[in-house]
């Protein structure tokens, strides 16, 4: 990571509460964060988040957690659906319901696949604590040979 020091800050109201007919909207949440990189040079970024909850419902740390919560499932999930199961490329399929269907099956394989990569498919290591998770390439072959019956690919694919 190039952040050497991150400080965050909250910011919240509720003023804004069913604006423009919106009465699901309860408050907005402004983070700004600064990063110290190792450079000496400080990265500033701010974020809203518009909420339903009322405020007093969660206390400043909680949202700081529900909003590094939604940014692991953005990065972890959708990114990891998107850079590597290549699933934004191109349609897997077109015809009928079956873009529905498969996107049900995929769906549900990533996060059986994820559970395995983050609980089972990790090694302890000697100090009790589990080894990082396995990239989704290795993921991928493992799941590939375990499909594959030794002796069933032709020599060309098999070297695929």
């Amino acid at each position: 990571m190039d952040g050497i020091d991150i400080r965050r800050r909250l910011y919240r109201t509720d003023e804004i509460a069913g604006y423009h007919g919106w009465e699901h909207l309860k408050q907005v949440w402004r983070v700004e964060q600064d990063r110290r990189k190792q450079n000496g040079a400080v990265e500033t970024t701010e974020r809203l988040f518009l909420t339903s909850l009322h405020r007093g419902r969660l206390t400043p740390e909680q949202i700081l957690r529900v909003i590094r919560g939604h940014w692991g499932i953005e990065n972890d999930c959708f990114g990891s659906l998107d850079l590597q199961w290549d699933e934004d490329s191109r349609p897997w399929c077109t015809k009928g319901g079956a873009l529905e269907v498969l996107g049900l099956l995929r769906i549900m394989a990533y996060n059986l696949l994820q559970v395995a990569r983050k609980r089972h498919l990790r090694r302890r290591l000697a100090d009790g604590r589990l080894a990082p998770a396995a990239a989704w390439r290795r993921i991928f072959e493992w799941v590939r040979q375990a499909l594959v019956l030794p002796g069933t690919l032709t020599p060309s694919l098999a070297a695929s």
